[in-house]
Formats: structure tokens, C-alpha cells, sequence
């Protein structure tokens, strides 16, 4: 009876090895992992020109992959940055910047080889061309950071903290 459970339970787990082993190998094998021109979330803008929906055409001088950490900018303590991550929210109203989030708050460190861009995409709805709109990004500088800048980070993972290769913000 003993054997028999045990038998039973270890093939229970090598059934689940292998379909995980399916799920994480077609992934790989139908591109997920990578990010592709309009594969991005879209998103929803209002100006006086009116409401659109669009997705960004990544800029080319950011990694091909999906970025490892999003979110908000909140602090910034010397070289760590911390993120609030989840969903995130962003209101101007009358001059006046607020954010939320409702994840975890993410460590970014930078580091001297990290790259720092300033995401300077025109946000205007009349810069929308047939749904999707061309980012554009400049060397930044985590000087000019805001409260309330949405943050993407690409690196290298080491316990709790990411190790930036690549840091984009944008100011709201």
C-alpha cells in the first residue's frame, strides 16, 4: 500500500515536471521572452485633440527583450532606486503630479556601466500614426529623475536587488 502511494505520488510529479517543462519550452520556442514591434500594452491618452489608443514602437537603442523591472520612480537613495511596481497610475492635475501603485517596491542598482536614457516620446495624440507611436529616448541622468517617472530597467538579478544595464525613465 505504502509503495503504492509513492509510486503514484512520484508519477504525479514527474507528470508536473514535464508539463512545466512543455509550458517555459514553447515559450521560448514561440518568441514570448522577446519583445516585438506593437507587442507592447496598449495605452490610452486624452488631449485636446481628442482620445486614442496606441502601442509604442520600442526605441532602438533599448534591449530587445522585455524590460525586468516597471514602475514609478519613488526615491532614490545614492546609486539604489526604489520602484513601486504593479499597477501603476499617474494624475496630472492643474500643475499637480500624483502616483500610485499597487505591487512591491523593487530595488534598481546603478551601477558605473549602466546605461541611463531619457524616454522623450511625444505624447500628443496627433503623434499617433495608424495606432502605434515611435518612442524616442536620449542619454538621461538619474539628477533629473522626478517623483512619479516611469521607470524600466533591464539587468542582472542578485538576491533581492536588480543590477541595471540599461535604466529608462520618463518624466511625467
Amino acid at each position: 500500500m505504502k509503495h503504492t502511494i509513492l509510486t503514484v505520488g512520484s508519477v504525479v510529479v514527474v507528470v508536473l515536471l514535464l508539463a512545466g517543462a512543455a509550458f517555459v519550452g514553447a515559450r521560448m520556442l514561440s518568441g514570448q521572452n522577446q519583445r516585438n514591434e506593437g507587442s507592447d500594452s496598449n495605452y490610452i491618452i486624452s488631449d485636446s485633440g481628442g482620445t486614442k489608443a496606441f502601442k509604442i514602437v520600442p526605441a532602438a537603442e533599448l534591449p530587445t527583450a522585455f524590460s525586468d523591472i516597471n514602475g514609478l520612480f519613488l526615491r532614490r537613495e545614492d546609486n539604489l532606486i526604489i520602484v513601486g511596481t504593479g499597477q501603476v497610475r499617474v494624475t496630472m492635475q492643474s500643475g499637480q503630479v500624483a502616483g500610485s501603485h499597487n505591487g512591491p517596491e523593487a530595488e534598481v542598482v546603478i551601477t558605473h556601466g549602466t546605461l541611463i536614457y531619457c524616454d522623450k516620446t511625444d505624447l500628443r495624440t496627433d503623434a499617433i500614426e495608424d495606432g502605434k507611436l515611435q518612442q524616442v529616448v536620449e542619454p538621461g541622468s538619474l539628477e533629473d529623475i522626478e517623483k512619479y517617472s516611469f521607470t524600466s530597467a533591464w539587468g542582472e538579478k542578485r538576491g533581492d536587488r536588480l543590477f541595471a544595464t540599461v535604466f529608462l525613465y520618463k518624466i511625467p
